[in-house]
Parts: structure tokens; sequence; C-alpha cells
């Protein structure tokens, strides 16, 4: 996958490992402010807290595959030390997804094993 990504301008990917520089907070401040707005905008259209819940499934279950995919295409290029952390990482996201199963949101939790 980052193979085929698309490389970002330098002065628009701050701290990225090809960076010297770190994270400006300005950079931060700006990702947490997205974040935040399209959280509000889901629970504008949706006035239900499964909305959240729904997002933070749909997330992990995206960095899982990421992860997973990085495990394996380190594991190709002869980095299994790399393999092993991206594994290791998808196994957290993999327990997070198993804790979610287990929370009960509202009566309407049809993510929950329970619900």
């Amino acid at each position: 996958m980052l193979a085929e990504a698309r490389p970002e301008p330098a002065e628009e990917c701050p701290g990225c490992p090809d960076c010297e520089d770190s994270i400006p907070d300005e950079y931060a401040d700006q990702i947490m402010q997205v974040a935040d707005k399209y959280l509000d905008a889901a629970t504008d259209e949706v006035k239900d807290p499964m909305v959240h819940k729904a997002m933070l499934v749909l997330i992990c279950n995206n960095f899982l595959r990421f992860h997973n995919k990085l495990a394996e295409v380190c594991l190709e290029d002869g980095n299994p030390d790399q393999a092993m952390a991206w594994s290791r990482d998808a196994g957290k996201f993999q327990a997070m997804l198993n804790i979610l199963d287990t929370i009960v949101c509202s009566d309407n939790d049809f993510l929950a094993s329970n619900g």
C-alpha cells in the first residue's frame, strides 16, 4: 500500500519518517479539529451513540488490515523484525475490536455480541 501511495509534498507532510522535523503543533491541532468536526457531524446526523461505535469498528478494521498488509510486505521484503512489529500492533487492533464487541452502547447495539 505504501509503495502505491501518492507522495505528499514535503510542506504537507510534517513529521513523516523522511523528514527530520517533528510534527508541528499546528498540524496536530488541525488533525484533531478535523476529527472532532466529523465526530460532531456524525452525531448531528444520527442521534445515537452507535454512530461513534460504528466509526470505531470501521477505523479499527482499517488499521487492522493496514497493519496486516504492512507485516506481509515486510516479511516478503526480508524484514521479519519489522513484520513482527506490524503484526503485534495488528493484534492490538484486534483486541480493541474484541473489547468493542463486549460493550453495549444502546438498546439497538447491533455491533455487540450480546446486543
